[in-house]
Formats: structure tokens, sequence, C-alpha cells
């Protein structure tokens, strides 16, 4: 004799067949997920080591000295003036052939093609100072320190100044009164060099909440040129160049 199913019981079975099937499926999305997660994981590691691998072969081969760290602890010689400066054709705080207007020659056509965008998008940068020989900030600093006994946090000691490698930048905008301060942060010209800027090969030298590794107080307004691989690498993972140069090293 055939036994009858009751209709609650047949239900049950069906809810429990059901319970089932999506806990088995639920566990094999999970799995599929973490499978994915880890696969992605080690394809983002192998990238990274890729593009520090090949970062670091810049830098070790550096005969023209376009990567060098220059801080506190890394220091210029005295004697040392780039043999590649130019003046670029870009819009100068300064007037005229001016020396602080000069600019190494891959920083200058970096920067006229930096300001040539801005231009495009309705912003309209200026260059305020670029190359310093050693005397120069020998000279700035020592007048910074008699007229207002500023920390070395804010200036920087001759041959300790990126300036002086013409490769550096401080920028500015007419909204500001091409002043070089805090102001600068609240411009539109800051706001399109935060986006933009690392697109060029150039970066926020000293950047905010970054003191203690900089060894400089929030700057604004300073860009350095790095070229555009390790730019994107240090603007894509928030990185200072010590802390840069600590990966690699």
């Amino acid at each position: 004799m055939k036994r009858k199913w009751s209709m609650p019981v047949v239900i049950y079975s069906l809810f429990i067949i059901v319970c089932v099937i999506c806990a088995g499926t639920k566990f094999y999305s999970n799995y599929e997920y973490d499978k994915q997660q880890s696969v992605m994981a080690m394809k983002n590691e192998e990238i990274e080591k890729k593009e520090l691998t090949n970062m670091n072969r810049l830098v070790n081969n550096d005969d023209c000295r376009m990567y060098e760290l220059i801080n506190k602890s890394n220091k210029l010689e005295k004697s040392y003036i780039p043999g590649d400066l130019v003046y670029p054709s870009v819009n100068t705080v300064i007037k005229g052939k001016d020396n602080r207007n000069l600019l190494r020659r891959n920083a200058a056509e970096a920067l006229e093609e930096m300001f040539a965008a801005a231009k495009k998008d309705g912003v309209i940068l200026y260059l305020h100072s670029g190359f310093r020989s050693y005397d120069t900030q020998n000279l700035i600093y020592a007048s910074a320190k008699k007229q207002s006994g500023e920390s070395d946090e804010y200036i920087a000691k001759p041959g300790e100044s990126e300036h002086q490698t013409g490769l550096a930048a401080d920028l500015s905008s007419k909204e500001v009164n091409f002043k070089l301060d805090d102001s600068f942060e609240k411009s539109k010209a800051y706001k399109w060099l935060g986006n933009n800027a690392y697109k060029y090969g150039f970066i926020l030298r000293y950047p905010k909440n970054k003191e203690s590794i900089t060894g400089y107080k929030y700057e604004s307004w300073h860009y350095r040129f790095i070229g555009k691989d390790i730019a994107k690498y240090l603007h894509k993972n928030n990185l200072t160049m010590e802390e840069f140069y600590k990966k690699i090293d």
C-alpha cells in the first residue's frame, strides 16, 4: 500500500530542499567571490611589484639627476647648477628673463603642457618661482631668519632646497593675487592641480599631514617634477617622495 504524504509534510520537505539549495548556492558564491578576490589581490601585488621594479630601475639609472630626493638629509652640493635650464613658455609672476623663471628642459616642457591643459579647463596658472641657485637660497634663508625668525620647517637651508634642482615650481593664480600662502588651497587652480598635476609628472611635494615625513610644513603651491610614471604611482598611493624611496630602497 502506497504511503500518502500529507500536504504539510510535502511543503516542509520542499522548504528543506530549497534551504539546502540556497545554502549551497550561497556557499559556492562566497567561495567564488573569495577566490576572485584572492586572484585579484595577487594580480595587484604582481602589478605593484612590476611597477616598483621599473621605477627602481629609473631611480638607479638616474644619470641626469631627475629623480633625486632632496631634503634635510640629502643635500645638493654648492656648485650644482643644472646644465639644461630653459625658460618655459608659460605665464610668470616675475616678468622677463629672470633666473627664477628657469626650469630644467623636461620640467619646462611638462609645465607648458600642464598649463595649456589647465587653460582649456578655464584655469589660468602662473609660475611664481622655479630655479634658485645655492647662493640665492642662502640669501632668502638668511633674510627670512633675520626678519621673522622662521623655522627650518618653513624655509629650506641652502643645499636643501628643491628649487636648486630646477625641477621644483611654485605655482599660483590671479584669484589669490599670486600669493604663496594657504589661500591657494581654496582656489580653482589648486583643485585642478590636485586632480591633474600627476598626469604631467608633477606632485605636490609637501602635502598636508605629512610634515613629520617631509620635514616641512604644508605648502599648497610647491610642485616637483618627477616624471609621469612615478608621479602617477605617488598620486595613486598618496605617498611622498620620502615614503616612495623607502619602498624601493
